[in-house]
């Protein structure tokens, strides 16, 4: 079987692993290696990438049928489906596009606590949000979403103010536009 482009990696026809070499020079450059070993054939894959000084995820999206899509990380090759909702005439059976966004804030906010949690040596294991989008009819956009925090632990009130104003901060906190209301609320055990 001959390889004839990079897509029918992307479209699973060859079974392969996918590997990154990470080379930081002295100037602060960064330099990735992509390299994908063909395992059928016994043949490497290389891709030179440059970057300086950020890296940034590459996201196949394939539209399947239905109003549903397929989105693969490249780097580790994990899948994603998203379905739009009955009300927009999708089936509802899967994540909407605009789930995502209201789910990727409060995993990333999730994310900056724990990040923040353990060089404060504490252990957040078991804490939990809760996510709410409020929609907008016309035109069609999320105008607000609304995260719960549940902390499993207390903490002293100095150790509170220190992480709540971490997960304020996180990078898709900053990301988004300021027309979209974020509305964070944190509940800590008494």
């Amino acid at each position: 079987m001959q390889l004839k482009s990079w897509r029918d990696l992307l479209k699973g026809l060859i079974p392969s692993k996918n590997y990154w070499l990470e080379v930081t020079l002295k100037e602060g450059i960064l330099l990735l290696f992509n390299y994908t070993l063909l395992l059928d054939l016994g043949s490497l894959f290389c891709n030179f990438i440059y970057f300086n000084p950020f890296f940034i995820t590459t996201i196949a999206v394939k539209y399947l049928r239905d109003l549903g899509t397929e989105g693969i990380h490249l780097s580790s090759s994990k899948k994603i489906i998203t379905d739009d909702p009955l009300d927009n005439q999708g089936k509802g059976e899967a994540f909407s596009p605009t789930d995502i966004v209201a789910n990727g804030l409060a995993s990333c906010i999730l994310a900056v606590l724990a990040f923040k949690a353990r060089n404060l040596f504490i252990d957040l294991k078991g804490t939990t949000a809760k996510v709410k989008k409020v929609m907008n009819s016309n035109p069609i956009r999320i105008i607000e979403i609304k995260v719960e925090v549940y902390f499993s632990n207390a903490v002293e009130s100095k150790t509170k103010l220190i992480l709540e104003r971490a997960a304020l901060k996180c990078p898709f906190t900053m990301s988004l536009h300021p027309d979209l209301k974020q509305s964070v609320s944190f509940h800590w055990p008494v």
